[in-house]
């Protein structure tokens, strides 16, 4: 073995070299597990938010495909007189000339012009659906089709009507339903209820 001091030297030098690259080969290391930890809890993240859009959607879609197979599959009978609609189960019955008249016309003239007007809105349906709070909204169907859509809501602290723009909550309002039941609508809370019309109160419609 040669006791050269210069070969020693040199040697020395090369030890500490590899001894530095070493080290920086296990920094570089950390620093790629870090970033790929990193990585790893973006993308768990993103997998998160993406689960929870598609419940959220499909839920929604979920509703809407059984409020329109309600609509679709009830019975609709026709007052050929008064022009009020009823589901199955409703006394519109076929008279001798075999048209359709309710109860109401069969028995006396019935004034439907107040109902007629834009404040009065006809029910097509009425669902009552979950939701993440501890109670259930009940949902008016007011309109369907494209984006004229239309639904009152009611809960247990506001109503609301929510159509394709969002819900817009109807403070210092009260919900009237008319005499005969079909049609409701909006108005202030010292409104003047009329004949059989009613308060339509939350804990009444829930089911």
């Amino acid at each position: 073995m040669s006791n050269n001091p210069t070969l020693i030297a040199g040697f020395e030098d090369f030890l500490n070299y590899i001894k530095n690259q070493d080290e920086t080969i296990k920094t570089l290391k950390k620093q790629a597990q870090e970033h790929k930890e990193a990585d790893e809890q973006i993308q768990k993240l993103t997998k998160e938010l993406v689960a929870l859009k598609d419940a959220e959607i499909a839920k929604l879609k979920e509703q809407n495909e059984k409020m329109t197979l309600y609509l679709e599959t009830r019975e609709i009978k026709y007052c050929e007189k008064c022009g009020l609609y009823g589901d199955e189960g409703d006394e519109i019955k076929r008279n001798d000339d075999y048209s359709y008249y309710c109860e109401d016309c069969n028995e006396e003239e019935v004034e439907v012009d107040k109902y007629d007007g834009d404040d009065w809105g006809w029910v097509y349906g009425k669902m009552c659906v979950d939701t993440d709070e501890e109670y259930k909204e009940v949902v008016l169907c007011m309109a369907g089709g494209g984006d004229h859509w239309e639904n009152y809501i009611m809960t247990p602290t506001m109503n609301y009507i929510e159509n394709k723009d969002g819900r817009h909550p109807q403070n210092d309002k009260v919900l009237v339903q008319s005499s005969c039941g079909k049609y409701v609508s909006f108005q202030d809370k010292d409104y003047e209820f009329e004949g059989d019309e009613t308060d339509c109160q939350y804990h009444h419609c829930v089911e």
